[in-house]
């Protein structure tokens, strides 16, 4: 990895969004609660993240908010990181 390494104490955060939905796509707007699947594309692009960070950490926590894309996406990067608590925020 071409990440450098931490100093003593410190912590790291990861942010990512969420893999592609339909109104994405579709250049429409999510927010007011649409709560929305990832489309084909979205899966794959959460598979790839998630194995981008698979030999990142180890994570100690992986969170994302109850939305079905935020969850879904932080779902696969949880897989490669099984150790971690995986908080899902209501």
């Amino acid at each position: 990895s071409s990440i450098p390494p931490l100093a003593p104490g410190m912590r790291r955060i990861f942010i990512v969004r969420h893999g592609q939905t339909d109104w994405n796509v579709q250049r429409r707007i999510q927010g007011g609660g649409a709560d929305l699947e990832l489309n084909k594309m979205g899966e794959a692009q959460a598979a790839a993240v998630a194995a981008e960070l698979a030999n990142v950490g180890p994570f100690s926590v992986v969170a994302s908010s109850h939305l079905v894309r935020a969850k879904r996406t932080a779902d696969h990067i949880a897989m490669k990181h099984p150790d971690a608590r995986r908080i899902v925020d209501e």
